[in-house]
C-alpha cells in the first residue's frame, strides 16, 4: 500500500490551520449559516482536525474510503458540495503558505496538492454515492407511474432508454467503464428517432449533443477516478433527462415545450402551470409509499409590490430572476423549484424532512437577504423572503393536497404576519 512519506510533517501546522479555518467559518455567512452557533462550528472543527490528521499516516486507498465516508456525511447534513471545496482549498492554501515559508521542500508540496486532490475527488465521490442511490430510487418511481402515463414514445422504447440510464448509474456507483461504452451511448438511447415529434429539429439535435458530450466525459474522467470533475457532468446530464421525460408526458398541452415548462421571468425555474402535475405526482408517489417523503416550501418576497411602485417592472423582474438563480443553486438536481405568482415561488423537496428544508431555506434566505441590488447610482437595496414549509411523510400526513397547501400556505401567512424575514414550519 503507497503511504504518503512526508505528510505527516503538517500535523504540526494542523492547529493553526483549523484556527484559521475556524475564524474563516466564523465570520462568513456563505459558511456559518449552515450551523446553529459558533460552538457547534468549533465541535465540527475539533473533529475535522482529528480526522486529518489521522489520514496523514493513512495509505492512499484507505485515505479515499475516509473521505467517501465524509462526503457521505456531508450531503446527509446538506451541504453543497461546492461550499466543502471552499473549505478545503481554505486549508490547502495555509499548508502550502506554511511550507513555503518554513521549510521549503518540492517533495512535501507535490504531496500536499496530491493528497487534497484526492480529498476532494473522494469526498465528491461520496456525494456522488448519495446522489445516484435517491436517482435509482427517483427512477423507480418514474418506472411505476409511466404505466399510467400517455406519453410520446411507446412504453417499451420508454422502459428501454430508463432501464439504459439505470445501467449507466450504476456504472458510475461501481466505477466499472467498460471499453466500448461511448459507442453503445449513442446507439442504445438514439436506436430510434421516435421522441418527441412537437419538438423542433434543432432543439432536439441540441439535447442529443449534450447527453453524447456529458455521457462521453462522465466516462473519460470516471476511467481516471477524477470525481470532482465527473460530479457536475453527471448532474448535469441528469438534469437534461429529467426535462426529457417530463416533456414527453406533455404531449396533451397546445402550448410549446420550452414556453410550457420554463418561467419567462425566473427563467432557472419551472412555470405555475407545471406546479398542480407534479405537486399531484408527488403526494400520489407518497401515498403509495410511505416510506417516501418530501417537503413543500413556499416563498415570497418581502414588500415586493413597495419595490415595484418605487423602481419599476423590469426591476422587479430582475429581484425575480435573481431569486431564481438562488433557489435553483440550493437545491438538488432532483428537486423542483417553481414561481406560481408574481413573487411567490414554490419548491418540492424530494426525500428531504422538515429539518432538512429549514436548512436549505435558511441558506436561499440568507443568499438572497445579502444580495445588493443596484437600482440605479444612489440606491442599493437588500430584500427579504417568508418562508413556509410543510412536509408530506408517514408522521406528518396529510390527507388531500389541499391540506397540505393549506398548511404551507398558513405558515407562509404565520411567517409574514411574524415581522417578514421569517421561516416557519
Amino acid at each position: 500500500m503507497s503511504v504518503f512519506k512526508h505528510l505527516s510533517k503538517l500535523q504540526k501546522y494542523s492547529a493553526l490551520a483549523f484556527e484559521a479555518f475556524y475564524h474563516e467559518l466564523t465570520h462568513d455567512t456563505k459558511f456559518s449559516q449552515f450551523f446553529s452557533d459558533e460552538q457547534q462550528i468549533q465541535e465540527l472543527i475539533v473533529k475535522q482536525e482529528k480526522n486529518f490528521v489521522d489520514t496523514l499516516g493513512m495509505d492512499r486507498e484507505n485515505i479515499k474510503t475516509n473521505y467517501i465516508y465524509l462526503g457521505k456525511l456531508h450531503y446527509d447534513i446538506a451541504i453543497p458540495y461546492i461550499d466543502f471545496i471552499r473549505g478545503v482549498d481554505l486549508l490547502e492554501a495555509y499548508f502550502l503558505r506554511q511550507i513555503k515559508k518554513k521549510e521549503f521542500s518540492i517533495e512535501l508540496i507535490d504531496e500536499i496538492i496530491e493528497y487534497f486532490k484526492l480529498m476532494k475527488s473522494y469526498t465528491a465521490k461520496g456525494y456522488l454515492e448519495r446522489i445516484t442511490q435517491k436517482d435509482k430510487r427517483d427512477i423507480g418511481l418514474f418506472m411505476e407511474q409511466a404505466e399510467e402515463l400517455s406519453t410520446y414514445l411507446p412504453k417499451d422504447i420508454l422502459a428501454e432508454k430508463i432501464m439504459w440510464l439505470k445501467s449507466f448509474i450504476t456504472m458510475i456507483e461501481q466505477g466499472r467503464v467498460l471499453d466500448n461504452s461511448r459507442g453503445e451511448l449513442s446507439e442504445r438511447w438514439f436506436s430510434n428517432i421516435l421522441f418527441i415529434p412537437t419538438l423542433q429539429i434543432n432543439f432536439f439535435e441540441d439535447i442529443k449533443k449534450r447527453i453524447i458530450s456529458n455521457t462521453s466525459n462522465i466516462l473519460y474522467f470516471l476511467k481516471k477516478e477524477e470525481y470532482m470533475e465527473v460530479l457536475p457532468l453527471y448532474n448535469s446530464l441528469i438534469s437534461i433527462y429529467k426535462m426529457v421525460f417530463m416533456m414527453n408526458g406533455t404531449h396533451n398541452s397546445s402550448e410549446s415545450v420550452p414556453n410550457l415548462k420554463y418561467d419567462a421571468v425566473a427563467i432557472q425555474l419551472y412555470h405555475k402551470d407545471l406546479f398542480s402535475e407534479i405537486i399531484y405526482k408527488e403526494f400520489s408517489f407518497q401515498q403509495r409509499s410511505t416510506d417516501y417523503s418530501f417537503t413543500l416550501l413556499y416563498i415570497d418576497c418581502d414588500d415586493f409590490k413597495t419595490l415595484v411602485d418605487q423602481h419599476g417592472q423590469y426591476n422587479g423582474d430582475r429581484v425575480l430572476d435573481r431569486l431564481g438563480q438562488i433557489i435553483k443553486s440550493h437545491i438538488r438536481t432532483a428537486d423542483y423549484g417553481f414561481r406560481i405568482d408574481k413573487d411567490k415561488f414554490a419548491v418540492i423537496l424530494k426525500n428531504a424532512k422538515r429539518y432538512i428544508a429549514r436548512k436549505i431555506a435558511k441558506k436561499i434566505s440568507s443568499d438572497f437577504s445579502n444580495y445588493s441590488f443596484i437600482f440605479d447610482h444612489d440606491s442599493i437595496a437588500h430584500i427579504t423572503l417568508s418562508i413556509g414549509i410543510a412536509e408530506q411523510s408517514v408522521t406528518c400526513q396529510h390527507q388531500s393536497i389541499k391540506s397540505l397547501l393549506s398548511e404551507v400556505e398558513q405558515n407562509l401567512l404565520r411567517a409574514k404576519s411574524m415581522g417578514k424575514d421569517q421561516i416557519r414550519l
